[in-house]
């Protein structure tokens, strides 16, 4: 019976301890709760669309404001009007807000400045510590890939080549035979046996008896002459014949250039330049003195040959990249392709996601003695709405107020030397960049725009060819004002099916007004922004601000 006289006296105590104990751990469970529901409210409310449900006098298609779009100083004008009960009601609050003495602010500061100093004496049993928030390493976001290009074809070697240009000189040269011939028996008594057969007989005469009336002749009628004398003319002397006479006619000179016959025969060479090496003369030539200009002249070209070459090994060696397809760049006349851009498709493995990682530590607050964590929650929100003020800060410089267009690009090109050091186009991947030494400055502002995302690759063309082959290219590109214009236009035009034209002449035009209006943004991967906007953001450790703010507001009050 003792026991039991114990055991009913010790139950009326454990009761009364009860409510100080069990009931305030319900009261601090039951706040956390009510928070955590009034947190969850309040995103909600947040996230919902405002409409005159959710704010009373709402006005979403025609509200009074809107005749100010079109006329601003109206609202000055209403402003100084008493008739208009906003401002009445803001007049009224500063007409009728209460007024100070500085001596009662005085005496009420001092309160504040007696609870910050004496902090224990107001909350006592209070206490607590902030968990320091830390960034975490960046973890690995998925792989990215990227088009390699290199070219496979002939190349072309260019080689000098030269050859000389001389006179030949034409002459009439004549060699004369006379000959004497017996009219009687018709035999040569000089001359002997030679053929004159392609000489021509230039004159002819006859020698006659004397006779008492008349003294000797040598020339009378050929019925009564006993000899006769040809005279011969031949192009050429006779062998063993002593001409009577020898006589040289300069006709003139022409220039004599088949040195150069296999230079200008061939498809591969083309005449560049001739210049004279031998100057204003006077020379005998076969006894005649001949006067020219030049005598010799020097014709140069520029001849190229042809052999199998690619600058594709590094992409075919590296394990990260496949062929993808090929393009031709220049034809022969027989049509076959004598220059390929051959495309590979190479991944990269995923490097840092670009996502903030932190880990806060908890809160603790405790009061006599009772303590609570308080684990603060990521909002993963801030990022996304950082870019989207970020994207509505740029846009309005990109509206075309003449075209009615928006997103407008510039077509800027780099050129290419196939198989060449020479590489304007920094991004190829196949080539040793010089860094755009000898560029222009176009090549130079497309790789600055290239390398801050602002450019869509368009296509490749040749811009110049040697007897059909390829030997320059050029890249060509539609680049914007900024990532996002870019990024918009890539995937709205994927919407419309609207191209981008050829590499030669491609199309950079922005969307039009009601194109713009007609794009479907839920469809769009905005990542790629998203991830600049967010590396924007400086993290800063919660405890370094609460330090910050806690240094100013004694700053403020050391005054």
């Amino acid at each position: 019976m003792k026991n039991a006289s114990i055991i009913f006296f010790l139950i009326p105590m454990v009761l009364l301890a009860l409510p100080i104990n069990v009931f305030g751990q319900t009261a601090k469970e039951d706040g956390k709760n009510l928070g955590k529901d009034l947190k969850a409210v309040l995103e909600q409310a947040a996230k919902t669309p405002v409409n005159s449900d959710t704010v009373p006098g709402f006005q979403t298609d025609s509200p009074a404001e809107k005749s100010y779009y079109d006329n601003p100083s109206g609202m000055s004008v209403n402003a100084a009007t008493n008739s208009d009960p906003a401002v009445q009601t803001l007049r009224d609050s500063m007409a009728l807000r209460p007024r100070v003495a500085p001596d009662a602010a005085e005496a009420f500061l001092g309160l504040g400045f007696e609870a910050q100093n004496n902090s224990d004496a107001y909350v006592r049993g209070f206490s607590g510590t902030y968990g320091e928030c830390v960034q975490l390493p960046v973890g690995n976001g998925p792989d990215t890939y990227y088009i390699r290009t290199c070219n496979e074809g002939l190349a072309v070697e260019q080689l000098p080549a030269f050859c000389p240009i001389t006179l030949t000189h034409q002459f009439d040269e004549i060699f004369g035979y006379r000959c004497r011939e017996n009219a009687l028996t018709g035999l040569r008594t000089t001359c002997g046996q030679t053929d004159f057969s392609g000489c021509r007989i230039v004159d002819v005469r006859y020698e006659c008896p004397q006779n008492p009336r008349r003294p000797f002749q040598t020339v009378c009628d050929p019925d009564r002459a006993t000899f006769f004398e040809f005279t011969y003319e031949c192009s050429a002397a006779k062998p063993l014949l002593t001409p009577d006479y020898h006589r040289i006619t300069y006709l003139g000179s022409i220039r004599d250039e088949t040195a150069c016959d296999n230079l200008e025969k061939g498809a591969t060479c083309t005449k560049i330049s001739e210049v004279c090496t031998e100057g204003p003369e006077t020379r005998i030539i076969n006894g005649v003195a001949i006067t020219k200009t030049c005598w010799v002249w020097k014709r140069d070209y520029d001849c190229v040959s042809f052999r199998p070459a690619s600058d594709c090994a590094p992409a075919e060696d590296d394990p990260a990249c496949r062929f993808d397809h090929q393009e031709c760049l220049s034809t022969a006349e027989d049509g076959s392709c004598t220059m390929h851009e051959k495309f590979y498709h190479c991944t990269v493995p995923g490097g840092p996601s670009g996502e903030v990682a932190v880990s806060c530590g908890e809160d603790i607050y405790c009061l006599d003695g009772s303590c609570d964590s308080i684990t603060r929650e990521a909002n993963s929100s801030f990022p996304k709405a950082a870019a989207a003020l970020q994207m509505m800060a740029q846009q309005p410089g990109e509206f075309d107020k003449t075209n009615y267009t928006i997103f407008d690009g510039n077509n800027l090109t780099c050129p290419k030397t196939l198989f060449g050091v020479v590489n304007c186009c920094s991004d190829d991947g196949f080539l040793v960049d010089i860094g755009l030494v000898g560029c222009s400055g176009e090549a130079r502002a497309l790789a600055e725009k290239k390398a801050a995302g602002l450019c869509h690759y368009v296509g490749t063309y040749c811009s110049s060819k040697i007897l059909g082959v390829c030997v320059k290219k050029r890249k060509s590109y539609c680049c914007f004002k900024g990532k996002l214009s870019r990024i918009i236009m890539e995937q709205g035009r994927a919407q419309f099916g609207i191209s981008w034209g050829e590499a030669k002449t491609p199309n950079c035009e922005g969307f039009t007004v009601a194109e713009f209006q007609s794009l479907d943004f839920s469809r769009m991967d905005l990542s790629e922004f998203y991830a600049d906007a967010q590396a924007t953001v400086i993290l800063r450790p919660e405890q370094g601000v609460i330090n910050d703010l806690k240094s100013r507001i004694e700053a403020y009050y050391g005054r």
